[in-house]
């Protein structure tokens, strides 16, 4: 399935976790071109670093990407960005 698949229920977010700082970073985006070019975009300017990880998915919300992912959110620092 392409992120212009994704069915009408469901959300993008960015995932972008900093080793060196302890930090996720989400962003929720309900357009899934937007997500993609979000993720592009971050991959370009932070793509290069090795203590950045960054994760694009798609659910029905942000409490089943805590499942999902849940090293993401395990032990460091939340922070949510619009």
């Amino acid at each position: 399935m392409s992120v212009t698949e994704v069915p009408v229920d469901e959300v993008s977010f960015l995932l972008r976790f900093d080793r060196r700082r302890r930090e996720t970073t989400v962003s929720r985006l309900t357009d899934p071109v937007e997500a993609e070019t979000a993720y592009d975009r971050a991959e370009r300017e932070l793509g290069r670093d090795a203590n950045i990880e960054l994760v694009l998915v798609t659910a029905e919300d942000l409490e089943t990407i805590r499942v999902t992912h849940a090293s993401y959110f395990t032990g460091q620092t939340v922070r949510m960005v619009d």
